[in-house]
């Protein structure tokens, strides 16, 4: 866990216009879209695909959906980004609501989550960026549990066209509490609208393995 903190504090921040926007809304017309993979040891994969599209200036819709390899286990959720007060500041503050389903093998149930999401621009090493910290509350309809979680997100630019970005991911849920870090190497082609995403997750526990990372992300 020490290791976690440590490098948390140790990245800066990335320009929000390359990544999932956390408290700052899309523009009204631009979307943002992701495809990102995990892989384990076992070649176990799962997929994340996210959508954010700017429907208005003050408003955001959103899709996510996590699947595993195999489709039979996953949770898929449509939502709503609202900012709070004065877009204009320098520090952003957001709130979200989804509605959506998770499925095994033998269930489906309903998903209800809110979330909250504070974001700032600012400077590291004499670079810009951004920092968000995202909260949230997921409550199944079937067997009236919740699941929060705590993500944080820092990146800074390497060059022109890569950047660093580093990820924690704090979730609690009915099974037990978890911590993962994620740092990914990203690398923007000059002149283009999408990204390459390269990276891990690590685990706290030891229990956990370690997880190869890719995605693509484009703007439009």
């Amino acid at each position: 866990m020490r290791f976690i903190l440590a490098a948390f504090l140790a990245f800066g921040v990335m320009a929000p216009q390359d990544a999932i926007a956390g408290a700052w809304l899309r523009e009204e017309g631009k979307g943002f879209a992701s495809v990102s993979a995990t892989l384990d040891a076992e070649k176990q994969a799962m997929t994340t695909t996210y959508l954010e599209y700017g429907w208005t200036s003050r408003t955001t819709l959103g899709a996510k959906l996590e699947t595993e390899s195999t489709g039979m286990r996953g949770t898929g959720l449509v939502f709503m980004v609202k900012p709070v007060g004065d877009t204009n500041r320098p520090a952003r503050l957001s709130w979200n609501i989804g509605i959506g389903a998770a499925w095994s093998e033998v269930s489906i149930s309903p998903l209800l989550r809110a979330g909250l999401s504070w974001g700032r621009g600012i400077s590291f090493v004499n670079r810009d960026g951004w920092l968000t910290f995202d909260a949230s509350v997921e409550w199944d309809a079937l067997s009236a549990q919740t699941t929060t979680r705590l993500d944080s997100t820092m990146g800074f630019a390497l060059t022109e066209q890569s950047k660093a970005m580093l990820q924690v991911f704090f979730t609690q849920s009915p099974d037990g509490g978890s911590a993962k870090i994620a740092p990914s190497w990203l690398y923007r082609p000059q002149g283009r609208n999408f990204t390459y995403q390269f990276g891990a997750e690590l685990p706290a526990s030891r229990s956990e393995e370690p997880k190869l990372k890719i995605g693509f992300w484009r703007d439009f």
